[in-house]
C-alpha cells in the first residue's frame, strides 16, 4: 500500500492555486448547488406526498360537510314545503272564509234594506191611520159636544114638562 503515492509526479502547488484550484471550487460550487436543487427535490416529492395526503383528507373531511350541509339543506326544504303546504291550506281556508263574510254582509245588506223599506212602509201606514184617527177623534169630540147639547135640550124639555 502506497500512502504518499511516491509514483506519481510531484505536484506544483502554485500552478494548481492559481489554475485548477478557481477551476475545482467553481466545480465544487455547481455540485454544491445541485446538491442542494437534488435535496430541494427530494423534500419536495415528500411534500407533495404529504400534501397530497393532506388534500385526500381534507377531500374526505370536505365531502362529509357537504353531505351533511346537504342533508341539513334537504331536511330545510321538506320543513318549508310542509309548512308551505300548511300555509297554503290556512290561506285557502281564509280566502274562503273572506268569501263567505262577503257573502253574509251582502245578505245581511239586503235582508236590512229589506227591513227598513218595510219600516218605512209601516211608518206610512201608521202616519196614515194616526191622521184617520185625528179625524175620528175630531168627529167623535164634535159629535159628543152635539149630543151634549141635544142632552141639555132634552133634559131642559123633561124639566120643562115637569114642572
Amino acid at each position: 500500500m502506497n500512502i504518499q503515492n511516491d509514483s506519481a509526479a510531484a505536484v506544483d502547488y502554485v500552478t494548481y492555486f492559481t489554475k485548477q484550484l478557481p477551476q475545482d471550487l467553481a466545480a465544487m460550487a455547481a455540485l454544491r448547488d445541485e446538491l442542494a436543487v437534488r435535496q430541494g427535490a427530494l423534500t419536495a416529492v415528500e411534500d407533495a406526498a404529504k400534501m397530497r395526503e393532506d388534500a385526500k383528507q381534507l377531500l374526505a373531511t370536505t365531502k362529509a360537510d357537504a353531505q351533511a350541509s346537504q342533508l341539513a339543506a334537504s331536511n330545510l326544504v321538506a320543513d318549508a314545503a310542509a309548512k308551505k303546504q300548511v300555509q297554503d291550506a290556512r290561506q285557502k281556508d281564509l280566502d274562503k272564509r273572506d268569501a263567505d263574510a262577503a257573502a253574509a254582509a251582502s245578505e245581511n245588506a239586503r235582508v236590512l234594506a229589506a227591513q227598513v223599506k218595510a219600516a218605512d212602509a209601516q211608518a206610512a201606514t201608521l202616519a196614515a191611520r194616526e191622521a184617520t184617527l185625528t179625524q175620528a177623534q175630531e168627529k167623535l169630540a164634535e159629535a159628543q159636544s152635539v149630543l151634549a147639547s141635544r142632552i141639555a135640550t132634552f133634559q131642559a124639555k123633561v124639566a120643562a114638562i115637569n114642572a
